[in-house]
């Protein structure tokens, strides 16, 4: 079973690079460009690790890690 990991960043360029870099090692990769794009993923699916860039527009990259440590989902 392949492990998922979720992007969050509003780089696409580089959210492809992640994508095409960590698909050919066998990994699901899940994207968002907004923090709220991805509390949204990361409550409904399963995730094994998130890649969370600081600097988003809207909701900040620490408020996004704050909001995961508080759900029991995603707390650890």
């Amino acid at each position: 079973m392949s492990k998922t990991i979720l992007v969050i960043d509003d780089d696409k360029g580089l959210i492809k690079m992640v994508e095409s870099g960590l698909g050919a090692q066998g990994y699901t990769v899940l994207s968002a460009n907004t923090g709220e794009g991805g509390l949204q993923i990361a409550q409904n699916k399963d995730v094994d690790l998130i890649l969370l860039d600081v600097i988003l527009p809207g909701l900040k990259g620490r408020q996004v890690c704050a909001k995961l440590k508080e759900s029991p989902k995603t707390k650890s």
